[in-house]
């Protein structure tokens, strides 16, 4: 075969493969990048000094007002919104209503309105129980709404179900909110269904299951990704000279040898509403973990003094 054929066959091959290696790049791109992702996660978790640590949450969901708070559509928001946080959250220890393990305290505050839910008292709780996380959400509300679609002389009546929540997470650490954030999901609905919604008969829609449903899933992915940001923390529940207990134990992957740095409270500060929130302070010590059970731990005082309760601790 002449020199000048075997070089355009050369050319064209090499065409070929590039072609094919881009298309290949453009179909696996999205997985690739996804893969990137996840890996950059799993090494900033071995360089972290927290790394073999567990962050542990808890789900609260506020009650609701009205007849609407006991219908099943909450029923399938909770369930979904559960789900979502299982999935999105796999390496937060996590508690949810119903759980064995869920504290009464959550269940008193699941009781009451969002709005006299006192921050303070809710994230000392938190503390308590060495959480570093509480994850507060408002239940469905539902608006039956007509708008106008169109123009001019083709206008017409479209017949809506907006479908709404709120959700929070805050920071035990301080009390803070790290995210406080309003969702709603349209969906357009038939005139049937739609009467039924403003008579209040709004069960078996499959439009209304399908918003809240989605809503439900956007809830989970932003409580996710605001928690797993989060540095781990613990905190001193009783101190007693040399002897110190945190509220954090083995589901948050403490082990005996285990070196903390104790942080003190600098103070409280009050924000315009009358809400208070801890300010932390400097370090004043260390302490090494001896022993650890389910829910609590036993450390003593490597140095430092005036240990107290409530004082921050993480890893060395």
């Amino acid at each position: 075969m002449p020199d000048n054929i075997k070089s355009i066959l050369s050319k064209k091959s090499f065409s070929i493969i590039m072609i094919c290696c881009f298309l290949s790049s453009v179909v696996s791109g999205c997985s690739a990048v996804s893969s990137v992702k996840k890996q950059t996660k799993k090494i900033t978790r071995v360089l972290s000094p927290d790394s073999h640590l567990t962050k542990k949450a808890a789900v609260i969901v506020s009650a609701g007002t009205g007849s609407f708070s006991e219908h099943p559509l909450q029923k399938i928001f909770q369930v979904n919104l559960f789900e979502s946080i299982k999935d999105q959250c796999p390496d937060i220890f996590l508690m949810f209503p119903g759980d064995k393990i869920y504290p009464e305290q959550f269940i008193n505050f699941s009781r009451q309105v969002p709005e006299q839910i006192d921050n303070f008292s809710l994230n000392e709780t938190g503390r308590n129980l060495g959480l570093n996380a509480i994850i507060l959400v408002k239940p469905l509300t539902i608006e039956a709404k007509e708008k106008e679609k169109g123009f001019w002389l083709m206008k017409d009546i479209h017949y809506f179900g907006i479908v709404q929540t709120e959700i929070e997470v805050y920071n035990t650490a301080t009390g803070a909110k790290l995210l406080h954030k309003s969702l709603a999901r349209e969906a357009e609905l038939g005139g049937t269904d739609f009467d039924a919604l403003k008579s209040g008969r709004i069960s078996n829609i499959y439009e209304l299951d399908e918003a809240a449903e989605e809503i439900a899933e956007q809830a989970g992915n932003l409580a996710c990704e605001i928690t797993g940001r989060q540095a781990w923390q613990g905190y001193v529940l009783l101190a007693d000279n040399n002897k110190i207990i945190l509220s954090s134990g083995r589901e948050s992957g403490l082990k005996p040898g285990d070196i903390m740095d104790v942080f003190e409270n600098s103070g409280l500060i009050k924000n315009q509403y009358g809400q208070q929130f801890l300010v932390p302070g400097q370090k004043i010590g260390e302490i090494r973990i001896t022993a650890v059970f389910v829910g609590k731990s036993e450390a003593v005082v490597l140095n430092g003094t005036d240990i107290k309760p409530g004082y921050m601790v993480r890893p060395n």
